[in-house]
């Protein structure tokens, strides 16, 4: 797992996609879950869109579902 951005801000009522590879890439199950340590800060959907809604900071985690391998982004809302 691998994701393109680790931290990044956004502003709230914004929408921005997580960007992610799924390692090794002969991977055959590439199916991935998403989920938000604070929802209340940023939602994030099964398609990965995350939504900023009030001030404060959220942490991403992108999980795979083959292996359970995770990688996590820091999003700060502003």
């Amino acid at each position: 797992m691998s994701l393109s951005a680790t931290n990044f801000s956004m502003a709230k009522g914004s929408t921005r996609q997580v960007s992610y590879t799924v390692l090794p890439a002969c991977a055959t199950n590439k199916n991935v879950t998403f989920s938000s340590n604070n929802t209340s800060v940023a939602t994030v959907n099964s398609s990965g869109v995350i939504t900023a809604r009030n001030s404060g900071t959220a942490i991403i985690t992108v999980k795979t579902k083959n292996l359970g391998k995770t990688d996590t982004l820091v999003v700060n809302v502003n």
